[in-house]
């Protein structure tokens, strides 16, 4: 199997209205990078005596609606993800709900295909050919997706699947043009241990 990246930006949100009960930190998926920094981020603020719990979500999108919502204090979402949702809520009152504090670290798009299948390049995907698997829908992986189909209108030939994990991934190493030919995920390209980067390097396909 290979892989193409694209890099994006992680942010970190704050909710406008901080809670003095103490601080709700909404992140990802049990497991995750999103997860594991927001594990780090609660210590840092123990230390400094606040009472600071870390929730998993389903991602960028959720984390956003959580903190525009007040029920969390602090998310993690990437650029684009925040893009994406301020097109959809353009009144100055949405923006007004939380401020962006800054930038935590550079993050990549991934694409995985088998190398016996049919979609060999950028222009592949471009066309009906493509059938890309983007994770959960509302994950940020599937916002960034729906944000590149935005920019650039070949990739809405594809066919867009809202499924993920590593059993999919399996499929697609194991059959080249299954019902999924194309495996997409966003992560830290630091981490060079994450489990979907693991299993494409030591598969030959």
């Amino acid at each position: 199997m290979r892989t193409a990246f694209i890099w994006i930006t992680l942010l970190c949100l704050a909710s406008a209205q901080a809670l003095a009960e103490g601080v709700v930190i909404s992140t990802g998926s049990r497991g995750g990078s999103y997860f594991k920094t927001g594990q780090n981020l609660a210590t840092m603020l123990q230390e400094y005596d606040y009472s600071a719990n870390v929730e998993k979500s389903r991602g960028s999108i959720e984390n956003i609606e959580r903190v525009a919502s007040g029920e969390a204090t602090i998310g993690f979402t990437q650029l684009d993800a925040l893009a994406w949702w301020m097109n959809r809520n353009p009144s100055p009152a949405s923006s007004k709900r939380f401020k962006v504090i800054g930038s935590l670290f550079p993050e990549c798009v991934y694409i995985a295909v088998n190398k016996r299948g049919p979609i060999g390049d950028e222009d592949d995907l471009q066309s009906k050919r493509g059938k890309i698997a983007v994770q959960k829908r509302g994950s940020g992986s599937a916002v960034t997706w729906e944000y590149m189909r935005e920019l650039e209108p070949g990739y809405a030939k594809s066919q867009t699947l809202f499924q993920g994990g590593m059993q999919v991934l399996a499929q697609l190493a194991d059959n080249p043009d299954g019902d999924v030919n194309a495996f997409m995920w966003v992560s830290d390209p630091i981490n060079l241990e994450q489990r979907y980067l693991q299993t494409v390097l030591k598969n030959d396909n």
